[in-house]
């Protein structure tokens, strides 16, 4: 596991914007992270149960 993962894991972004080619996280910390390039998030799919 990379550093900037093991950096995320478990901690809630609260804010990201985007410029032409850097993109700012504001984790709900209060740390900022600062990324280059292109950057992927994947949203936690929803838990569906069958039971009734």
């Amino acid at each position: 596991m990379s550093i900037f993962e093991e950096m995320l894991i478990g901690k809630t972004i609260e804010a990201a914007m985007c410029d032409t080619e850097v993109t700012y996280l504001m984790l709900a910390d209060g740390t900022q992270v600062t990324i280059r390039g292109v950057v992927v998030v994947q949203v936690p799919q929803p838990q569906y149960s069958d039971a009734p």
